[in-house]
């Protein structure tokens, strides 16, 4: 008997009720574009999956399911008028890449209406895969020779590794002169921390008493240098070139931390600097600690690593 389409293993036949609506599901492979008893890896094989469900459903293809062995090529569907129902076919185009006992995977449907959804599966189709080896080709497979020993002595491998190390230090060497760099790197100085040189120098003046030597002036400019040399050097702003309120503008634009004590600070040096205004003992005393608090708050905690390791660009 010729029959248009062979249907493995038996038409799949499944009847799902659910919520007021049901569908029907068949699932056979399409014989009149494949030969089923002659199918080699990477040919086509051509299945269908026909959903019958209610007009005023949508039947889709939620899940393309495929394996290591198995891949969908490509898939088509139409919707056919059936009565009060329609029938959406989807037709698969697909491939094994194994051969022997294969199966084709379910593949996930649903069917939607306005108030529900449900899910229905097709079935496995089993198929025979043949290899494009005979048996007598595979049986004639032979190496032409043995396989051979290596056997490699000092020198082999000697040689190989110079030449190699040669190339690689060349090809450096050219990259480094066409860059315009030295031949040999230039171990660069480690740059100091801001907040190190900072500390270091409010240490140096506070031993240097020059309030209790009278000198209220010299220690307000020194109080101002420091300050103004910190910022510049933590924060990459053109600080020692700036007048009060000028830092005051690029601290709060740079959104400085503490902008406003740093520049309470250096108002109290230039009103002793200009104004030639001399404040008591105990107003210019604790200026050193203020700023040194200032000054641990704002630095940066990659300051406290190496700034600069030894580069070798």
């Amino acid at each position: 008997m010729n029959f248009k389409k062979l249907i493995l293993p038996f038409v799949f036949f499944t009847l799902i009720s659910v919520s007021g609506f049901c569908a029907e599901i068949h699932t056979f492979i399409d014989t009149s574009r494949t030969d089923v008893k002659n199918i080699e890896i990477g040919d086509k094989v051509f299945f269908d999956v026909q959903i019958l469900h209610p007009k005023n459903t949508q039947s889709v293809l939620t899940e393309k399911n495929e394996s290591e062995n198995f891949a969908i090529l490509n898939i088509q569907s139409r919707d056919i008028p059936k009565g009060e129902d329609r029938i959406t076919d989807f037709n698969f185009t697909a491939a094994f890449f194994d051969t022997g006992k294969q199966k084709i995977p379910i593949q996930e449907f649903q069917i939607i209406n306005e108030n529900d959804t449900t899910f229905i599966y097709s079935d496995s189709l089993k198929i025979f895969i043949k290899s494009i080896l005979t048996e007598k080709d595979t049986s004639g497979i032979k190496d032409i020779f043995s396989p051979l020993s290596l056997k490699l002595g000092f020198w082999d491998i000697f040689f190989p590794l110079l030449i190699i190390a040669i190339i690689v230090f060349a090809i450096i060497i050219f990259t480094r002169y066409k860059k315009g760099k030295p031949i040999i790197p230039i171990r660069k100085k480690k740059i100091e921390p801001a907040h190190l040189i900072a500390l270091r120098k409010l240490d140096s003046l506070r031993l240097e008493k020059l309030l209790s030597r009278g000198k209220i002036k010299e220690y307000y400019v020194n109080i101002s240098w420091i300050c103004r040399e910190y910022l510049e050097n933590r924060f990459k702003l053109p600080i020692l070139e700036s007048t009060s309120f000028e830092i005051k503008q690029l601290l709060r634009n740079n959104e400085v931390e503490e902008d406003l004590q740093f520049v309470k600070i250096l108002k109290k040096c230039d009103k002793v600097k200009y104004a030639k205004f001399l404040p008591s003992f105990s107003e210019a005393d604790p200026l050193i600690e203020n700023l040194e608090n200032l000054i641990v708050k704002t630095k940066s905690d990659e300051m406290d690593k190496t700034d600069h390791e030894d580069n070798i660009s």
